[in-house]
């Protein structure tokens, strides 16, 4: 702080008298002021010996793991709710049951799954423009004269371009898509009705014989369910007192 205010006083002193400075002596000035400012000395600890290296059977080392993964788990197990836990557990087994294979059920692979993925691929080697020249179309023309809007194609191109293309693939993301429709049944329960066991919504939501099917499938209106269900979701929390849930219903 002095030395601070020291150079305060002498940039002020420079800026406003008109005298002549004599830089010799201001720097010699400043070498005596720096030289009477004592620093006290601290003192460093000493490092410790160091402890004999011991080398772990395995035993001991599985032991040792045994033991940080008990702690680990019960950690998790603290910080979590039982009901959440069951949700969480209840959105594994309704992915579970969507990937396990996917490429047998349904047993046809219908021409508009494929659509999704080929239209994805077109839109990657065109640099994500249409016959038109739109960037990033919302509208393709599925047919002569015939638009239909098809925005899951940009989730199937990344798909694509990481997995490459495939009947799992296609079908997959899709699946994976459609685990929003659960986690926000799942949400809704909770936090607008109020519902004791809103965990089991998941799991409601998974055995439900239309839905089991056409969530398996890559039709585009697997995606338009869950977003729907996301739309909900914020739209209901909007609508009991929670103003800012708005741009989450504008969004899906």
């Amino acid at each position: 702080l002095g030395l601070s205010l020291l150079s305060l006083g002498a940039a002020a002193f420079l800026l406003f008298s008109q005298a002549r400075v004599d830089v010799r002596a201001i720097r010699e000035s400043a070498r005596r002021r720096l030289a009477s400012i004592s620093v006290p000395k601290l003192a460093l600890p000493q490092r410790a010996a160091a402890a004999p290296r011991t080398t772990l059977s395995v035993r001991q080392a599985f032991i040792r793991w045994n033991e940080a993964t008990l702690d680990l788990v019960s950690a998790l197990t603290h910080g979590i709710s039982l009901p959440a836990l069951l949700f969480v557990m209840g959105l594994g087994v309704y992915l579970a049951t969507r990937l396990v294979r996917l490429e047998d059920f349904p047993i046809y692979f219908f021409a508009d799954e494929a659509v999704q993925t080929l239209f994805a691929e077109q839109l990657i080697k065109s640099g994500f423009r249409d016959a038109q020249g739109s960037w990033l179309p919302v509208y393709v023309e599925a047919a002569a004269s015939r638009w239909t809007p098809l925005l899951p194609m940009y989730f199937h191109a990344l798909t694509l371009t990481l997995f490459g293309k495939s009947i799992f693939v296609t079908r997959a993301t899709s699946a994976v898509v459609s685990v929003l429709a659960p986690l926000a049944v799942g949400l809704a329960l909770k936090n607008v009705y109020k519902v004791r066991y809103w965990w089991a919504g998941a799991l409601l939501l998974g055995i439900i014989p239309a839905w089991m099917l056409h969530s398996r499938t890559a039709f585009e209106t697997v995606m338009t369910t869950a977003f729907y269900a996301c739309f909900l979701l914020f739209y209901l929390r909007y609508l009991n007192g929670s103003p800012r849930h708005l741009y989450g219903a504008v969004a899906f």
